[in-house]
């Protein structure tokens, strides 16, 4: 759930555009890195393609399927 709402800056952009120069989607590169800027504890996505590409890239952020994030999670617990 999330607990705070973040608002797009220049550094976000900045950081999207290197993501997006890497690969991502403009719309893909802006939630990781609004998720970076925000040290989230983990980035989820059902997307293929971007959770591919984020394990390329070695991103500031976790990325990972719902579904497996969970399944580890729970299983860590």
């Amino acid at each position: 759930m999330a607990k705070e709402k973040i608002i797009i800056n220049d550094i976000i952009v900045k950081r999207a555009v290197e993501i997006q120069n890497s690969g991502l989607k403009s719309f893909d590169s802006l939630h990781v890195a609004s998720a970076e800027y925000s040290k989230a504890d983990v980035f989820l996505t059902t997307d293929k393609n971007l959770l591919h590409t984020a394990e390329r890239l070695k991103l500031e952020i976790k990325t990972a399927n719902p579904v497996n994030w969970f399944m580890e999670v729970d299983e860590n617990e």
